[in-house]
């Protein structure tokens, strides 16, 4: 069914995401939905592995105890929150060495606040890198 529409249902979510269009450039809007169109098999199979597979290996991972070792880092939109969507606690219960961070900017946040991105990035690679090995 996407195949069929593919380029108005990925463009259907950069309307809805970015509804003034100041986020992409036309033309890098259009690398963005044409990519995509190229990815569908891919972006399918990816959430049906996220609703199935990877949700059951996750759970088990959580019945098991297991706990991630590294510094994870987190960063999401604030009003994530206002869903109802508790990031740190989440990553919490899976990391105890987490940097959390929300951020205000919508879905493309990387593309929306690039500084403060590749700051939280830098940061918490140089704490990686600071731990002993």
């Amino acid at each position: 069914m996407i195949r069929a529409v593919a380029p108005e249902f990925f463009g259907s979510f950069l309307d809805a995401w970015d509804p003034d269009g100041s986020t992409f450039p036309p033309a890098v809007r259009q690398h963005y939905i044409d990519s995509s169109v190229d990815a569908v098999d891919s972006v399918v199979a990816d959430y049906r592995a996220t609703a199935g597979v990877d949700l059951a290996m996750d759970l088990q991972d959580r019945a098991d105890g297991a706990r991630l070792t590294m510094p994870v880092g987190v960063i999401s939109q604030d009003w994530g929150s206002q869903l109802g969507f508790d990031a740190a606690s989440l990553w919490g219960a899976w990391a105890s060495d987490l940097t959390y961070e929300p951020i205000d900017a919508g879905h493309f946040m990387a593309e929306e606040k690039p500084k403060e991105i590749a700051q939280f990035i830098t940061a918490l690679s140089e704490r990686v890198e600071a731990e002993p090995r």
